[in-house]
């Protein structure tokens, strides 16, 4: 009985040691626990075919006021469907900090949680981005494949060619819109999917300017998948056995990363992009890695502009295992600005002008070359 006793009380003093770390472990858990929110709790599920862009949207304001937040994602689809891809932003995050959105890997170790945009298709559109994210501290997106329905490009093989105009047989898997613009058309060798090392067909305004002549038309039935288009300028610029690729417009940025500090992107992908793959403006202090823009199936191109566009941004930029195929221009650029003498003051100080384009803050004890 007294040995039950000595223990008992053993027991008892242990308890009142441990109870302060008890207590922290479990608020830590709770803290952890609360900061994870998966966006399944608003509503949103992937592959049921329903738009979860309102859920996903409801899920981000969730995190206000919270210290460390992890949105969560489920493998597969989630539809984002907009009424006008070139006034609506998909997905938003704008002055939250320590967010990370945290997608699913396939067994494969690929993006496995898909952000799909559906549009009601024009031409030339300046599309708005699937997903903005500006003013933040410490944001990072990890698992996350953009793509677009439909797919705002397409591409087949020229099967005829008569001088004034070109007929095309349209891939699998890619678009068939009739009456569609031919912007950043590329001609490709088909045995090994590259470009051929020739001018551009048609690049952004000129089309724009002379829309009647650079317009596709279906041929036939839908289901011969053949497309002409009239044009001796084309016609000049392609043989029969060539691959061809055009854009349905030139404008827009598709995911957005605004003024941020301390941005990560990991093992993100894109298969589809109106404009720009990605972007960054006026970011400080950059990681990435796994970052792939690339066509699937029998794309030939991606987006019709850079994959990821860097503009005036600073501090330490790191970029591990980046790839990038089927992009019209540049696959990474990096940018800063042009400044033009607008005033000498005196002989060791000059008062320069930015004439056009997006003006950024230089900070006092930068070195300008």
């Amino acid at each position: 009985m007294n040995t039950h006793k000595r223990n008992m009380g053993v027991v008892a003093m242990l308890f009142c040691y441990l109870r302060p770390w008890l207590l922290f472990i479990a608020l830590v858990l709770a803290t952890v626990a609360s900061s994870q929110v998966r966006v399944s709790q608003f509503g949103a599920r992937p592959n049921d075919g329903k738009s979860d862009i309102n859920a996903i949207r409801k899920a981000i304001e969730s995190l206000k006021g919270q210290k460390w937040k992890k949105l969560i994602f489920e493998q597969g689809t989630y539809d984002l469907p907009v009424e006008d891809a070139s006034k609506t932003i998909a997905l938003e995050v704008q002055g939250m900090h320590d967010v990370m959105f945290e997608g699913a890997p396939t067994l494969q170790g690929e993006p496995g949680t898909v952000f799909l945009r559906h549009f009601p298709f024009q031409n030339n559109i300046a599309g708005e981005p699937i997903l903005k994210v500006s003013d933040c501290f410490n944001f990072s997106i990890n698992n996350i494949l953009f793509d677009n329905a439909p797919r705002y490009a397409t591409a087949g093989e020229v099967i005829a060619n008569d001088g004034k105009s070109i007929t095309v047989r349209i891939f699998e898997g890619n678009p068939l819109i009739d009456k569609s613009l031919f912007y950043c058309g590329n001609s490709w060798n088909l045995k090994t999917k590259s470009l051929l090392q020739v001018a551009s067909i048609t690049y952004g305004a000129d089309v724009t300017k002379k829309a009647t002549g650079y317009t596709w038309h279906i041929q036939g039935k839908p289901s011969d998948r053949l497309m002409k288009l009239t044009s001796t300028i084309a016609a000049g610029k392609v043989q029969v056995g060539d691959g061809l690729s055009w854009h349905f417009g030139y404008q827009g940025i598709q995911v957005l990363f605004e003024n941020c500090k301390n941005l990560r992107v990991s093992n993100v992908s894109t298969y589809s992009a109106i404009g720009f793959c990605m972007a960054a403006y006026f970011c400080e202090n950059i990681q990435a890695e796994n970052v792939k823009v690339i066509p699937p199936d029998n794309q030939l191109t991606v987006g019709s502009r850079d994959g990821w566009k860097l503009y005036a941004c600073s501090g330490t930029i790191t970029m591990n295992n980046i790839y990038m195929e089927g992009v019209r221009w540049d696959g990474q650029n990096v940018h800063a600005s042009f400044l033009w003498p607008y005033q000498i003051i005196n002989a060791r100080k000059v008062w320069f002008r930015k004439k056009h384009g997006t003006a950024f803050p230089i900070k006092g004890g930068s070195i300008i070359g």
